[in-house]
Order: structure tokens, then C-alpha cells, then sequence
């Protein structure tokens, strides 16, 4: 057996989940460690490694952890039902993608060929059914793996407050998401090199495709062929005005990130030039300030430094542009990546939900000015009776229709174009 032993948080990179979905499925017996360090950390073996592959597999043929774990654990009679229940839902809604019937069937025929095998054995059957190109779904993205050193990225409308996803989506926040990120690779791809292969669904690998519940007409106009990065584990954030956790940690302390700031600044002051302040990527709960130092000692001081350097010239760039068509963007978040010994942008880029745009002409020192984001959204829940944890209360038509306006707004006016021109969207491309 491999001798080599994976933190969670070394798994979680390599699959792509989160380390709190790894830490539910120890909880719930589904994948647990095969051995822990002297502090207590778990520690995972190569065969944990093939079976959480395993469970990805047959996540991305829709059965539940429960029946998931029938079929790890051999029982027969169980996965059975399962899979008949699924595949019958899946011919119920004929939109989904005849690829996966196919599988479920194959499958399905598996179980009843092979009952006399071990689980093991079973599963090894079973993987020239199966493909792996489901690799995560977040609470907005998910995440194909689309060969030869690519991804597909595909941005949901799901939409999450205060850590918890709605029961609804609003309607074209993906393709809001998606059409800006391509607007501003576009306009920062002198500073940096980028992920992105095309946004062209014609250009994708037909099995990554046939994957995607709904196929092409999915995919049109929320999703991208991306580059596969070598993700810096730091949160690259920039700064412009004082607000959110750096305006609570100023009010306290009159420091941000642990340096200190000019006396008298307000809520949503504009900052005397652009900051670059990094953050953890936390393996669970929200991920925590940090100082630049700190980054330092997590990625090394070059690459850091490197990483400020392109953070701060793709903000000030989008600043500019941005307030050119009256919006400030108070702070952003980069995601950056190598590629090919480059540092690159990847993932979102400068969107409503990785930055806060305000309003100029709202924006005034002492107040925090509305945001072109899912504010319409977490003003209706802080009206209600709910404790923020699931499930989350049921929305009303205004406050979705609400939240997908500020979304179309922030993409027309930053961009100058029309959201309904976008692949996609009704009556696009």
C-alpha cells in the first residue's frame, strides 16, 4: 500500500471539495481517515483517496450519500432500488441529458450481473461505466473536469446569504457572472495571463457536455473551458475604501490587517491609495485577515509580492474603468493561479459577487452605499425571523426579480452593453 498520507486540506485540493463536505462525510461514516498525526489531523491513504473517487462518481449520477453508501458497502438489494428510483426521475424529466440514462441503465445492469462480487470488485466494474468529470459544486459554480488539462466551469444562478443557498435561484445570475468575468479578462489581459480557452460551447469536449444536466442549452452563455491553475492558497483582496471586516477591524483597533491606518477615517472612507489585504483560505468557517508578512510565509515571499503587484494594477485598472460609468468597486477579491510557470487570473473576475460596486452618486462617507449585488436579497432575510441557518425561508417574486435586476445592471453599465444580448439569455445569441 501508498505509505503517502493526505490532509483533509491536501484532499480537498485535490478533488476539489470543500474540507467541510469532507468533514460531513467522516461524520457520517461515508469516508474516513486512515490514520491521524500525533496533533490529532486526519490523515488519508491512497485507497481513501480511490474511494472518495468513487463517491464522485456516483454523485455525478445523482444518488444520494445514502445510497451512496449501499453501493460502497455491497449492498445489493438497496443500491438496487436506488438506482431504479433515480433512473425512473431521471426518464421523468426528459430535459436531462440521455448520457446519464444510458449510465444509469449500464449500471443498473451491473447491479444485477454482478451481486456476487465485492464491493470492490464492484466498483472497478463499475468505473468503465462511470466518468469522473463532475469534480465540485459549490454554493454558485460547478466544476467539470473536461480532459487534457482543462475544466468546465459552470456558474449557477443558485444564490447564498450568510453562508446558506437558497431555496431559489434567481434567474441569469450565471450568465451575469460569466458575461463580466469575460469582459474584464478581456480588458486586464496585458497585465497578466488568464485561465480562460473559450466561452464557446462549440469549442467543448462533447463528454464534459453530455455531463452537465441539460446539456448545451445549459452550458450556453454560463459556462467556461478553463486552463487548469496551480491555485495560490491565499485570498488575494484589494481594498479601495474602508469597509466590511477592515472597517470593523479600523473602528476597533485603527489598524487594517494589522497595519495602521490614518486617524479619522468614516465608514466607506476612500482609502489614501489601494491596499492590497490578503486572507486565509479557511478550511472551515470564513476565512480570516491576514498580514501581508504572514502571505509571505504561506506562498513565499516572491510569488507574494508578485501576487500584490498584479492584485493591485487589475483593480486600479477596473477602478478606473468602473468609475468612468459611475460605480466604485469599494474591494475585490482575485483568485490567482500558475499556469504553465505564470502567474494568472482565474475564476471570477471583478463580478458583484467577488467585489462590492456602489453607486457613485450614492456613495458618501459615514454610510455604506447599496451594492449591485444580492442586496435586495439579505435586506429582505435581516426583516425576517430566521436564525441564518437551514433551511432558509422561501423568497418572494420581488426580492428575486429585485436581485437579478441589480445583477443585469452592474454588467450593462460597467460594459456598455445589453445583458440581453449575451449568449443565452432570452433572445441573445
Amino acid at each position: 500500500m501508498d505509505a503517502k498520507r493526505y490532509t483533509i486540506g491536501a484532499l480537498a485540493g485535490a478533488t476539489g471539495l470543500t474540507v467541510r463536505t469532507l468533514h460531513h462525510y467522516d461524520r457520517i461514516g461515508l469516508l474516513q481517515p486512515t490514520d491521524r498525526s500525533p496533533s490529532g489531523y486526519r490523515l488519508y491513504g491512497s485507497e481513501d483517496v480511490q474511494r472518495l473517487y468513487r463517491i464522485l462518481a456516483l454523485r455525478q449520477l445523482g444518488l444520494s450519500l445514502k445510497d451512496i453508501d449501499a453501493a460502497l458497502a455491497g449492498d445489493w438489494a438497496d443500491l438496487r432500488q436506488a438506482i431504479a428510483r433515480h433512473l425512473a426521475e431521471v426518464q421523468r424529466q426528459a430535459a436531462l441529458s440521455q448520457t446519464l440514462e444510458q449510465k444509469l441503465r449500464r449500471l443498473l445492469d451491473q447491479v444485477d450481473r454482478h451481486q456476487d462480487l465485492t464491493s470492490e470488485q464492484f466498483i472497478d466494474a463499475m468505473e468503465t461505466i462511470v466518468t469522473f468529470t463532475h469534480l465540485y459544486s459549490g454554493k454558485v459554480r460547478d466544476i467539470y473536469d473536461a480532459g487534457d488539462g482543462r475544466l468546465l466551469f459552470v456558474a449557477s444562478d443558485r444564490m447564498s446569504a450568510f453562508d446558506v443557498v437558497m431555496g431559489e435561484a434567481v434567474p441569469d445570475k450565471g450568465r451575469v457572472l460569466t458575461a463580466i468575468t469575460a469582459f474584464w479578462l478581456d480588458q486586464l489581459a496585458d497585465l497578466a495571463p488568464n485561465h480562460l480557452v473559450s466561452l464557446d460551447v462549440a469549442d467543448y469536449p462533447a463528454d464534459a457536455v453530455e455531463s452537465v444536466p441539460g446539456g448545451e442549452a445549459e452550458l450556453k452563455g454560463r459556462s467556461m473551458l478553463v486552463r487548469k491553475a496551480e491555485m495560490l492558497q491565499i485570498e488575494c483582496i484589494v481594498r479601495g475604501y474602508i469597509t466590511g471586516s477592515a472597517w470593523r477591524e479600523y473602528n476597533s483597533s485603527g489598524t487594517m490587517h494589522g497595519s495602521s491606518l490614518p486617524a479619522g477615517l468614516q465608514e466607506s472612507s476612500k482609502l489614501p491609495e489601494p491596499v492590497f489585504t490578503p486572507s486565509t483560505k479557511a478550511a472551515t468557517g470564513h476565512d480570516e485577515n491576514i498580514s501581508f508578512e504572514a502571505a509571505c510565509d504561506i506562498v513565499g515571499a516572491n510569488l507574494a509580492r508578485e501576487a500584490r503587484e498584479l492584485s493591485l494594477a487589475a483593480y486600479e485598472r477596473g477602478a478606473e474603468l468602473a468609475a468612468e460609468r459611475g460605480i466604485l468597486i469599494a474591494d475585490t477579491k482575485f483568485e490567482l493561479g500558475m499556469i504553465d510557470g505564470r502567474l494568472s487570473l482565474c475564476d471570477e473576475v471583478l463580478t458583484p459577487d467577488s467585489s462590492r460596486f456602489w453607486p457613485a452618486d450614492e456613495w458618501k462617507p459615514g454610510s455604506t452605499p447599496p451594492s449591485f449585488d444580492k442586496q435586495p436579497l439579505r435586506d429582505h432575510l435581516e426583516t425576517l425571523d430566521w436564525d441564518k441557518t437551514p433551511p432558509p425561508p422561501a423568497l418572494p417574486p420581488e426580492v428575486i426579480a429585485a436581485s437579478r435586476e441589480r445583477y443585469v445592471t452592474a454588467y450593462e453599465r460597467i460594459t456598455g452593453l445589453r445583458f440581453a444580448d449575451w449568449p443565452g439569455v432570452s433572445g441573445g445569441a
